[in-house]
């Protein structure tokens, strides 16, 4: 019936996931591996691992899928989709995110998730009841997230938190220590936007 086959491993051995190359296009402004301090306090960003989900016991295919996405969501929320497809797609028998796994976890998420999570218009997967995001930031010489799947409600709180700290800031010079403490190199056109989107809705 087309149907994709979730194969519950064991390990996380012959890992090959989706890659995010061609979606984060400025690669240039990202530090892969970039030292970085945390003056502000702000949470490390932690990757929850699928082969870690607590199950039920259930041998319904999608409810086990679908518990391994709440795990997931539960640990990196608010998760971009496409971040969930990654982590979720060596679940798979087809060992990474392909189309037809995507639409899988589509499935699965309105089907026995509603509810219990959302999918909100910039396409970020969150637990309901929504509570506030927190700031999550990379470890020291960790990768960072792509800026688009960092949600502008974490950029936000950054914003303000580097605020705080640093009373009569530029707009430019807020924009670069956002930047920085993500992870980012230098801000692009992606950092400002977010930071433009924030500012539009907030003033």
């Amino acid at each position: 019936n087309g149907n994709v086959i979730h194969s519950m491993k064991q390990s996380n051995s012959d890992e090959n996931d989706v890659s995010l190359e061609t979606i984060a296009t400025e690669s240039n402004k990202v530090t892969q591996k970039v030292a970085s301090n945390n003056p502000y306090g702000f949470a490390y960003y932690k990757e929850a691992n699928w082969w870690e989900t607590n199950h039920s016991g259930s041998r319904d295919n999608f409810t086990r899928i679908s518990e391994n996405i709440y795990h997931i969501v539960s640990i990196e929320q608010p998760i971009h989709l496409e971040l969930l497809y990654k982590r979720m797609g060596p679940s798979f028998t087809t060992g990474k995110a392909t189309d037809s796994v995507k639409r899988t976890i589509d499935q699965v998420i309105t089907q026995k998730l509603s509810g219990r999570v959302v999918v909100d218009n910039d396409r970020f997967v969150r637990l309901l009841p929504i509570t506030p995001a927190v700031v999550r930031i990379p470890k020291e010489y960790e990768t960072p997230r792509p800026i688009e799947y960092i949600h502008t409600e974490e950029v936000a709180m950054a914003m303000i938190k580097i605020i705080e700290r640093s009373f009569g800031i530029t707009e430019d010079d807020l924009a670069s220590e956002c930047a920085r403490v993500f992870g980012f190199e230098r801000k692009g056109p992606k950092i400002k936007v977010k930071i433009r989107n924030y500012q539009i809705a907030q003033f």
